[in-house]
């Protein structure tokens, strides 16, 4: 798990500008911090599911999703969210990806005044 979460860290935000039109510096630092934070999300995720304290409010995951579909499921969003930005115009993306930070920064912040740390 933790060479997926690294490989995951490493490839996609650094990666993904090779095949967009115009990827700038602060499109690589939004991603870069979208995926981050995503991780932590993923990281707490698994910890609460794993105790079972609380539900997931995510209603893809659904309310007690496996630990696998978790993994699937955040891998998936990763995925899925830098192929939007680099579909996007560059008009368009810089907006996508701060909407995307504050959406991900949201739900860690929540967590966390749950009680939730999360650890890989």
């Amino acid at each position: 798990m933790r060479a997926i979460l690294l490989l995951t860290i490493l490839f996609f935000p650094t990666t993904v500008w090779a095949f967009c039109d115009n990827w700038s510096t602060t499109d690589t630092v939004m991603e870069s911090a979208f995926v981050s934070l995503t991780i932590v999300d993923w990281s707490q995720t698994k910890e609460f599911v794993a105790q079972g304290t609380l539900e997931e409010q995510n209603p893809i995951l659904g309310k007690h999703p496996s630990q696998a579909r978790i993994d699937t499921y955040m891998i998936l969003a990763i995925a899925a969210q830098a192929g939007v930005a680099c579909w996007l115009p560059q008009e368009w993306r810089e907006g996508f990806l701060a909407g995307s930070v504050v959406i991900e920064a949201w739900a860690v912040n929540n967590n966390l005044t749950l009680g939730v740390r999360g650890r890989f």
